[in-house]
């Protein structure tokens, strides 16, 4: 027979007791959204697919096979108070009248290489030149562990900026780079 309560247990598990996590909100977990009109209308005593009626959006687009009928806008403006009217998707979301959303920003086309970036690959250049597998390795300067062929792909976009967008100086080392990728582009 055993030893009773004589023997020391050899391992160790849970001491304490296992509780699960408190809800600590009322009814629905509360949403974790950055938008300010939605969450100027969210009420945390609806479920979300209320709430996204309210709001004007569809819960489960997938599901549904035919277009939004009477009934089913009726019931959105119902979940409204009286004192608040509908809103629609192009206001809760900033969607510009033409209902094109511009791709790119005056910054992209701007600088096609970030002024960080420009910044990090004159670093680099000054440094090492135009050898790109030095750079790679170099793990104080390229900290971000950035590939030689990422690098090889930063520096050949940083070279091929014209000078108004360029935002640091050329180091010594790669201005004869520089003039060559000049040359280049005024030849084609």
């Amino acid at each position: 027979m055993g030893r009773g309560g004589k023997t020391k247990k050899r391992r160790s598990g849970r001491t304490g007791k296992v509780s699960l996590k408190q809800r600590v909100y009322n009814k629905f977990k509360p949403p974790q959204h950055t938008d300010h009109n939605i969450q100027k209308y969210w009420q945390p005593d609806r479920s979300a697919s209320e709430n996204m009626a309210a709001v004007g959006l569809v819960n489960g687009i997938n599901e549904k096979t035919s277009p939004l009928s009477s009934s089913s806008s009726a019931s959105s403006r119902r979940l409204l108070p009286p004192d608040r009217e509908t809103v629609t998707a192009d206001v809760a979301f900033n969607i510009p009248p033409s209902g094109i959303i511009p791709k790119r920003t005056m910054a992209d086309i701007m600088f096609p290489v970030s002024v960080e970036d420009q910044q990090f690959i004159v670093r680099c250049m000054a440094k090492h030149g135009d050898d790109y597998a030095r750079m790679s390795w170099d793990i104080k300067l390229n900290n971000e562990q950035y590939t030689e062929n990422q690098l090889r792909k930063l520096g050949n976009r940083f070279l091929k900026l014209e000078p108004g967008q360029r935002r640091v100086d050329v180091p010594d080392k790669i201005k004869h780079l520089v003039i060559l990728e000049e040359k280049e582009g005024e030849e084609v």
